[in-house]
């Protein structure tokens, strides 16, 4: 198993990390308000084109050790 964790920003979109492309499932953590911006699924998908994606909101967004 090979693990990435990476965060997404409206403004930014993905940091620059080496992105796993042949992952086969993907889970994410977003706030509401990230899910809500029209460029967050369409990113994800095309960073993971091949990839089940299933994901989740948060009370806050997990980045590190930290929430």
């Amino acid at each position: 198993m090979r693990i990435e964790q990476g965060s997404w920003s409206p403004s930014i979109g993905f940091e620059q990390n080496a992105a796993l492309e042949n992952a086969q499932w993907v889970l994410y953590f977003s706030s509401f308000s990230n899910l809500k911006e029209d460029h967050f699924f369409p990113a994800l998908r095309a960073r993971f084109p091949h990839a089940h994606i299933t994901g989740a909101t948060t009370g806050g967004e997990i980045a590190g050790n930290t929430t």
